[in-house]
């Protein structure tokens, strides 16, 4: 595993309206109303920065927690510098609540790039605390993985081990994006106008998303093997994660895929994402939650 910037020992607490992230190398264990995440991220041939963005941010009332993993085609030092032309777009659309609104408004930005021949994929988690919900918006990105705790009791049995986390998932109980209908789950920029799904799930604590940028599911074994979407999924399905934390489940899937190459460096950028889910919520009025709750489907404003 290429060494990056060790993880302190305790998580870095995000304030009101912070917004931490970026597109150069990280190991990253922070703490969010309802999460413990981990962040890792290595640039090919360990450039200064790469084409893989990611960003953590809270709103004012720490009710609305979002997590946006972008993965910008190529790597290197040409797509870090229009990875970094676009972090301050990223960073002004952070507090929009709605996941497929903030998807549709970067997508604008990336429709240029798609005309040079460039595109990103993206995946945009967002939570909301008063009700432990869980939105996610996928705009051609590979599927984030969900693992439900055994205390999880709303759904089949199956939905309590790693599974793919989409709008086919057994745990979903949302799937819609606003009323519309499009074209699902194209890479940003490559229709302007994209109305981008998204989908639900109600989190227990102890649950965990991972996700990730294609590097992990693009590793290949001496052979030639590539891990692929199954493969990951199979390692994860392995792992003991009993009473382990956020940063030591990122290590042991990065050590497995490590593994899987022989030690070998990956061919691309490297971004993971490692959500535990602690069910923390910040204090609040019920006035207030029900105003978040109206931005976040949009009656009001």
């Amino acid at each position: 595993m290429t060494r990056t910037a060790k993880a302190s020992n305790d998580p870095h607490r995000l304030r009101a309206m912070e917004v931490r992230g970026g597109n150069d190398a990280a190991s990253d264990w922070v703490s969010v109303s309802g999460f413990e995440a981990y962040i890792y991220a290595q640039p090919y041939q360990n450039a200064a920065v790469g084409g893989d963005l990611r960003f953590v941010s809270t709103c004012a009332m720490g009710q609305i927690v979002r997590f946006t993993l972008i993965d910008l085609a190529g790597h290197g030092e040409e797509a870090g510098d229009t990875a970094l032309h676009l972090r301050t777009m990223v960073r002004r659309n952070m507090n929009i609540p709605n996941p497929t609104n903030f998807a549709r408004a970067i997508n604008k930005e990336f429709a240029g790039l798609a005309d040079c021949g460039r595109f990103a994929t993206a995946v945009i988690a967002t939570y909301f605390a008063p009700t432990d919900h869980l939105i996610v918006c996928n705009a051609g990105h590979p599927r984030p993985l969900l693992f439900h705790a055994p205390a999880y009791a709303a759904g089949p049995s199956d939905a309590r081990e790693w599974q793919f986390f989409d709008e086919h998932s057994q745990c979903v109980v949302d799937a819609r994006s606003s009323g519309k209908t499009g074209i699902r789950n194209l890479p940003l920029g490559v229709i302007p106008q994209t109305k981008y799904p998204q989908f639900a799930t109600r989190l227990e604590r102890g649950d965990i998303l991972l996700s990730y940028t294609d590097a992990l599911i693009e590793a290949t074994d001496p052979a030639g093997n590539m891990l692929g979407e199954e493969g990951l999924l199979e390692i994860v399905r392995g792992l003991d994660i009993a009473n382990l934390r956020a940063d030591q489940i990122g290590t042991a899937v990065l050590e497995a895929i490590s593994a899987h190459r022989a030690g070998r460096p990956a061919d691309d950028d490297v971004t993971l994402l490692v959500l535990y889910h602690t069910a923390t919520d910040p204090p609040d009025g019920v006035w207030s939650k029900i105003k978040a709750l109206g931005r976040m489907v949009g009656v009001v404003r």
